[in-house]
């Protein structure tokens, strides 16, 4: 609990552990004049405020707790700001769009393929003809988020329709390291959003996995030793628990027993960095540079006037790769 030594713009003023810290500026910051900081750190003080549920987060900053909100679930974005500060002004909404023309972002379920189940590429396929993004974006989503079918959606290395020129070239010379369909059908995500369409993609998934080894008895869908295929997709919060439910629950009506599982950030960093697990939510950016990935920021804001700003935090975009 002692206050560690630093050489930065702040210095640790004050904190309640667990609860919140309080930072104010250093007046002889030794790095003030330099090109890079001119402009930056205006602020004498600022505080932060911890919260171990975002709910209740939330309602603090209703009570006017903290002055600046970075909103992260579409319904609450859609649905929550009723409140009096809203309507007369001393809380402002801003929604700043994706900027697409310097970086893409990429977000959705990761199979672990250190898990023998995931290194059929049947398998995996399967699994994103259960995910029914249609009926999430009516549910959950509130027609704020576009599905992805790139790895560098938002940028021109994001691949349309089919290869062709030196794309082509590369590809060809892969033999059959690389699926004959992709030089004959571009790609697309399935498409659901009603019980039929649902209903035939749930076909096209058990066809997938029947091919995989699979057979279906009675409820559960069974590899030849009778062992149900079955995984746990692990979240390190609830955010993602409602949209998580979807795949589990179409999954459950082809025999395959995905479970959801939330831990805490400890927890689930400790399984990530020994790849215990079997399925992620997780995305990451993609630059100009592909090598050099970064997660962009995708709202700004600064306090004015006492109106409490808020904006979402994540990407309008979502998907399961």
């Amino acid at each position: 609990m002692e206050p560690p030594l630093g050489s930065g713009p702040y210095e640790l003023a004050s904190f309640d552990a667990g609860r919140t810290v309080t930072y104010k500026r250093v007046e002889d910051y030794w790095g003030k004049d330099h090109p890079t900081q001119i402009g930056t750190n205006n602020f004498d003080e600022y505080r932060v405020e911890y919260f171990s549920d975002l709910n209740v987060a939330f309602e603090g900053f209703k009570g006017d707790q903290f002055d600046w909100w970075m909103e992260n679930t579409a319904r609450r974005w859609a649905t929550a700001y009723d409140f009096p500060a809203v309507k007369d002004g001393r809380v402002v909404q801003e929604l700043f769009l994706q900027d697409y023309n310097s970086y893409g972002y990429v977000v959705g379920y990761i199979p672990n393929q250190r898990r023998a189940i995931f290194r059929d590429i049947r398998v995996r396929e399967a699994l994103n003809y259960a995910f029914d993004f249609e009926e999430l974006s009516k549910t959950q989503f509130y027609g704020q988020y576009e599905r992805l079918n790139s790895y560098f959606f938002g940028l021109p290395f994001a691949a349309s329709g089919l290869p062709e020129g030196e794309e082509l070239e590369i590809l060809q010379s892969l033999g059959n390291k690389i699926p004959q369909r992709v030089f004959t059908e571009p790609y697309t995500n399935p498409v659901s959003g009603d019980a039929s369409k649902l209903r035939a993609n749930l076909r096209t998934a058990l066809s997938l996995l029947q091919e995989a080894g699979y057979t279906l008895e009675g409820n559960r869908l069974v590899n030849a030793d009778g062992v149900q295929l079955s995984f746990e997709i692990l979240l390190n919060g609830p955010t993602n628990e409602p949209v998580t439910t979807n795949p589990v629950t179409n999954l459950a009506q082809i025999g395959v027993a995905a479970t959801m599982r939330t831990v805490d950030s400890p927890q689930y960093i400790n399984r990530l960095r020994s790849f215990d697990y079997d399925v992620i939510y997780n995305g990451w950016g993609q630059t100009f540079s592909p090598a050099m990935s970064s997660a962009p920021s995708s709202a700004r804001s600064a306090r004015t006037n006492r109106a409490r700003r808020t904006m979402p935090a994540l990407p309008i975009r979502a998907s399961t790769h």
